[in-house]
């Protein structure tokens, strides 16, 4: 029987289900991550080791662990291996979900547990960040002047790290009515979107991209986990802006 082969054995069809009802790569693999690190912890091998119990006993060492995870990121490692539970069951892998009466924490522990608090960046402060950037060494292998220009992107788009990151020279239209395309496999809410851009930013795109065929990435910018933030951390040192402020306050 299905049920009598180890865990690992059913994560690969688990990550294929996924992405098949069109979870994007990165959602699918953190997703089967967490399931593969509370097996490990709680030690998990088999579908008759889960238990409401374990879980939650590795769950809560997670939260008193150093730092320890908030209670949205408990809630989330609730979801995906209760997920993982589920799919077994209605693919008659298993005969049962051990996990049917798991429960995430309530809605008000996750709202007031406020990790860290935010603020907006001022616009002298983007001023000087950029200024810092376009006059900055080599950082996560993009030069001062195009960190200078993505940063300027993000601020006039309110466009995510990762939406940058993922751009292609064919995703501008810098000609009349400047515009970028957002593509759906890149959004984070999964919708293609098109967003308007001022003439100045328009002009200096247009020199950065003359010369990268329209499927060439737009921006050289780092991939590695925490590349983005590391990059603009060093240039807001640079800048001398604290990225955390008297207050506590993150940037």
């Amino acid at each position: 029987m299905l049920e009598t082969r180890p865990l690992g054995f059913h994560l690969l069809g688990c990550y294929n289900a996924l992405r098949a009802k069109g979870r994007k790569r990165k959602t699918a693999r953190q997703t089967v991550r967490r399931v593969i690190a509370t097996c490990r912890r709680a030690g998990f091998r088999y579908l008759s080791d889960i238990t409401p119990g374990k879980v939650e006993m590795f769950l809560s060492e997670l939260r008193n662990d150093g730092a320890g995870i908030t209670a949205q990121t408990y809630n989330h490692y609730v979801r995906n291996i209760g997920q993982f539970c589920r799919w077994m069951g209605h693919t008659g892998r298993a005969e049962c979900n051990p996990l049917e009466h798991l429960r995430p924490l309530e809605a008000a522990k996750v709202r007031n547990e406020c990790r860290r608090e935010r603020r907006a960046v001022t616009p002298n402060e983007m001023r000087q960040v950029i200024a810092a950037a376009q006059a900055g060494p080599v950082r996560g292998g993009a030069l001062g002047p195009e960190r200078a220009l993505v940063y300027w992107l993000a601020v006039m788009t309110g466009l995510r790290a990762n939406e940058i990151k993922c751009l292609s020279a064919g995703d501008f239209q810098l000609s009349d009515e400047p515009c970028v395309t957002i593509r759906a496999t890149s959004a984070k809410n999964s919708q293609t979107a098109i967003l308007p851009l001022p003439d100045d930013l328009a002009e200096d795109l247009r020199n950065h991209l003359i010369t990268k065929a329209p499927g060439a990435r737009a921006f050289n910018l780092p991939h590695v986990s925490g590349g983005f933030a590391k990059m603009l951390t060093a240039d807001l040192k640079a800048a001398q802006i604290a990225s955390v402020d008297e207050a506590g306050r993150n940037l």
